[in-house]
C-alpha cells in the first residue's frame, strides 16, 4: 500500500511506498526535495494528501536582474516574461505598442508598482537575492 503526496510547487502527485522511513525525498518534476509526513490512518480520509512540507526552494532568478529590468524596460513587460509572468508581460508590451508609446506611461507605473511589491517568480519561489 501507498500514499500520495503532492509536490508544494509543481503539484505534481508523488507516490510514497509504505516502506518510507522519513527520509528525503526528491519531486523528478522540479528538484524539489524535503521530507513527507507519514499520514495519520485514524480518520484520514482516502486520497487526501498529508500537510506540505513548508521546506522552501528558491527560485533560480535574480531580484536584482527583476528590478533592474522593472526600472529600465519595465513598459515593455520585460521584467515580467523573465519572471514567468508572460500574461503580464504581454498585456504590458501591447499597452505601449497598441498606443504608439503613449500607454506607455501606465504600462512603466505598473512595472514599479511591480518591482516594489513582488518577490517571487510565477512558480512561487522567492527569488535569490
Amino acid at each position: 500500500m501507498s500514499f500520495f503526496f503532492q509536490c508544494p510547487y509543481c503539484s505534481t502527485k508523488l507516490e510514497i511506498r509504505d516502506d518510507y522511513n522519513g527520509s528525503e525525498i526528491v519531486c523528478q518534476n522540479c528538484g524539489w526535495r524535503g521530507t513527507v509526513p507519514r499520514p495519520v490512518t485514524s480518520g484520514a480520509q482516502p486520497g487526501v494528501a498529508p500537510a506540505q512540507n513548508p521546506a522552501v526552494v528558491p527560485s533560480d532568478k535574480s531580484l536584482t536582474a527583476y528590478i533592474l529590468l522593472g526600472i529600465f524596460l519595465g513598459s515593455l513587460g520585460i521584467h515580467d516574461f523573465y519572471a514567468g509572468y508572460t500574461t503580464n508581460g504581454i498585456i504590458k508590451l501591447l499597452i505601449t505598442f497598441l498606443t504608439c508609446s503613449f500607454g506607455g506611461v501606465i504600462s512603466a507605473i505598473w512595472a514599479i508598482v511591480d518591482v516594489c511589491t513582488v518577490r517571487k517568480d510565477a512558480n512561487g519561489r522567492p527569488f535569490v537575492s
